[in-house]
């Protein structure tokens, strides 16, 4: 590649390890729109330029005729700067998606490496906000086979790959590649390498190691890529001695930095304190969230507790969740192992620990697994004793094979008009106008507040009729500059800017005879909406750079949760376009105003997931607290703070409302008497499953538990186990005390154990 004609930006940037923000602050450097845009987003990344300031520039900032390395970098930075800005503010992540496929098909043969591997970079970010750690891993690998060792850019991606690694406890698998920096004559680097080896050994458990790396890495430079996970390492490190792990935690505690609740979910677990160490486990998750989508050891503290209290299906539903986005640890089968043995399966408990301890050996982590035995207070010692001994014996072939995460079983997903959940009369008009609607070739406009369900509606008319088996397509309209937006929809010709180097078809022609929801359809520019009357009127497209148009195939819907009549008032939105749109069209009141639909939502988001015949029960001043509740976020606002609540409370079968998370919601919106009571009302003393509440009496529990069966006729021993908060022990005893006094029959259908089931003893069958 001849480098004279590269941008001089391009130029510096592959050929020197300094920072993008140096880079572009140089004198060499000419300033204007794009380049000061480029500095803010890299400031912002680094820290210093407040969010707003830095997207609003990069919005405004024109990049027709800018260099296509260049626009990759800026496309990229400007994903990163969104990426960051997720963790508050999760709607940023469809538009980071947006621009980092905007950067994508600027790549050709002839763009650099180094830029290639930046972009692969900024792709692997946003895999790994969505917890899909397998996928992280392949594209950090992909972006270090991109460039050469010799390569100026190479060291800072095998730093970001091995960072990675040392927060799985996995960077042995490429210790021999980080010579560069062991032999490096940098102290930065030699620090660098340290506080990796540090990370990785405090993973491991080996903390003689993790002792030596962390004073050789005293000197780590604040603003490296490993600062914040050293930082963090560093608190965990003192917590991985029993001395400092086994300080007393008042119920009073809280957290200060340097002794977050993670921190404290791990000492209370060592002292044997499980309410306390589950209390702050559900803490951490309420504020910061990051079990599911987290990597290293206190991503697990959530499963680690609610073993310790015995809530095996709520570990296994959290280790799913976790293996369905794609984030799988060594250490999976080891916490299988637990919620197997809750359950009394010692068998498959003593195979899954035999795998675990494999992995462990693998990766020189027998300190770690230490640490966890210390933590799984649930199992007895001398269990604990006979399946360690059964694991160190000689497997065979057929025991020898890795056992996995058990699959999710295959269920049916809800399509067409089966995704819409309720039983008011506006949804049963909905559902009216879907059909008469399906198979009309007309636009529709789909209206309604944020989170009632627009997206939901479009694709149910889509599944409804005869383009069900062709491509649906959504894209949010507001969420990217209208440059962008134009290039997303219509496509551009080669040449038709600097750096379109080939050709790419949009939306509009990638829909084939599918559907293409437009949405935030009010958010589009003046002059994009000349573009879209014109694809209204004729159903035909004209890419950037083009002056053939193109027929197009595809439906168009589109959803707005503005006032478009009001918009058009105010001169912002084209009455022409709307007159188009309106033809049909599709609103969904908010959820307030149709409030026979919450409570079949309610169930429907407590039900998901669940093993087949199994429900969960809501108490009716729960129901009550619900039903009174205004939701200004609509469905979207109710799924999560239902998902939340099943999370945040061992995903058990009963629920009351005390469970409910009142400070995730506005303030004002819930009226006094909305608020959890002390004690249960009466009412709520004759639902199942208060023994909770009311005390942990074997008599009580007896009489709740015939209740229970004369309700259901046929229930689980881990239905019970959840729904009374007792062990698999306590269960099984006042089952057959049930049965001896023939209230109820113990039923084995197979010979698996998982198959038995209680029912209750009918008067014919007393006969």
């Amino acid at each position: 590649m001849r480098t004279k004609k590269l941008h001089p930006v391009i130029k510096s940037f592959i050929s020197s390890d300094e920072k993008l923000a140096t880079i572009l602050r140089a004198p060499s450097i000419t300033r204007g729109p794009v380049i000061e845009a480029l500095v803010l987003l890299c400031d912002f990344v680094n820290d210093s330029q407040t969010a707003n300031g830095a997207l609003l520039a990069a919005r405004d900032a024109s990049l027709q005729g800018i260099d296509a390395n260049l626009r990759i970098l800026f496309l990229t930075t400007w994903t990163k700067a969104l990426f960051i800005q997720s963790s508050v503010m999760k709607k940023r992540l469809p538009e980071a998606w947006t621009l980092l496929r905007q950067a994508e098909n600027l790549i050709t043969p002839a763009s650099p490496p180094e830029i290639v591997s930046h972009f692969k970079l900024a792709e692997s970010y946003l895999v790994g906000s969505e917890g899909n750690i397998v996928r992280q891993e392949e594209t950090i690998k992909d972006a270090l086979s991109r460039i050469k060792p010799a390569s100026h850019r190479y060291k800072s991606i095998l730093v970001h790959f091995a960072s990675f690694l040392a927060q799985l406890g996995r960077m042995n698998e490429i210790t021999n590649d980080l010579t560069t920096l062991v032999n490096s004559t940098s102290d930065a680097d030699r620090s660098c390498f340290s506080a990796l080896q540090f990370i990785d050994s405090v993973e491991t458990g080996r903390l003689d190691d993790a002792r030596l790396f962390q004073k050789k890495a005293s000197t780590l430079d604040a603003g490296s890529v490993v600062a914040p996970i050293f930082d963090a390492t560093m608190i965990l490190f003192p917590l991985m001695d029993p001395p400092h792990l086994t300080q007393t935690v008042s119920e009073n505690s809280k957290a200060k930095p340097g002794n977050p609740d993670w921190a404290l979910t791990l000492q209370c677990l060592s002292n044997g304190q499980i309410h306390q160490a589950l209390r702050w486990a559900r803490l951490w998750e309420r504020t910061h969230g990051k079990s599911i989508a987290g990597k290293g050891l206190i991503s697990f503290n959530l499963i680690r507790a609610e073993l310790a209290e015995g809530n095996a299906s709520a570990a296994r539903r959290l280790l799913e969740m976790r293996r369905e986005c794609g984030n799988l640890h060594y250490l999976d089968e080891f916490f299988l192992a637990r919620a197997e043995l809750l359950d009394g399966h010692t068998k498959e408990a003593t195979a899954m620990f035999k795998s675990a301890m494999n992995a462990v050996d693998a990766h020189n982590a027998d300190g770690r697994l230490d640490f966890e035995l210390r933590l799984a207070v649930e199992i007895r010692r001398d269990m604990l004793m006979r399946i360690v001994r059964n694991s160190y014996d000689r497997p065979t072939e057929k025991e020898n094979k890795t056992i996995s995460i058990p699959e999710r079983r295959e269920e049916l997903q809800p399509t067409g008009l089966q995704r819409i959940t309720g039983t008011s009369k506006s949804l049963d008009d909905v559902r009216k106008m879907i059909l008469q609607f399906t198979d009309l070739d007309v636009p529709v406009l789909i209206t309604g507040e944020t989170g009632t369900g627009k997206e939901v509606v479009a694709r149910a008319l889509h599944e409804s009729g005869s383009r069900a088996l062709e491509p649906f397509l959504a894209i949010n309209c507001g969420a990217i500059s209208e440059s962008l937006l134009e290039s997303e929809l219509f496509g551009h010709e080669k040449g038709a800017f600097s750096g379109a180097a080939t050709s790419h078809r949009g939306l509009f022609e990638e829909a084939g005879k599918g559907t293409i929801l437009l949405d935030e359809i009010g958010e589009i520019s003046p002059r994009l909406q000349v573009a879209l009357l014109r694809v209204l009127d004729t159903m035909e497209v004209r890419s950037v750079g083009s002056s053939r148009s193109r027929r197009i195939e595809c439906r168009i819907l589109a959803s707005t949760n503005a006032d478009l009549n009001k918009m058009v008032q105010n001169n912002t939105f084209r009455k022409d376009i709307l007159f188009r749109l309106q033809r049909l069209e599709i609103n969904l009141t908010p959820l307030r105003e149709r409030t026979a639909d919450i409570l079949p939502l309610a169930v429907h988001f407590l039900d998901i997931n669940r093993e087949e015949g199994v429900h969960a029960m809501m108490s009716a001043s729960l129901q009550k607290t619900i039903m009174n509740y205004k939701w200004p976020g609509n469905v979207r606002e109710l799924r999560n703070i239902i998902e939340k609540m099943r999370l945040l409370h061992s995903d058990k079968l009963y629920y009351d409302k005390n469970d409910l998370d009142i400070r995730m919601k506005p303030e004002g919106d819930l009226q006094t008497n909305d608020l959890p009571d002390a004690e249960p009302n009466i009412e709520e003393k004759t639902e199942l499953a208060m023994v909770v509440q009311i005390g942990r009496s074997r008599a009580r529990r007896l009489a709740l538990l015939r209740h229970l069966f004369s309700h259901h006729d046929i229930l689980t021993r881990s239905e019970i186990v959840q729904t009374f908060k007792i062990s698999p022990n306590t269960a099984t005893a006042d089952l057959k005390q049930l049965c001896n006094e023939e209230f109820i029959l113990r039923i084995k259908p197979s010979k698996s154990p998982r198959s038995v089931y209680f029912k209750v003893k009918k008067k014919e069958e007393n006969m």
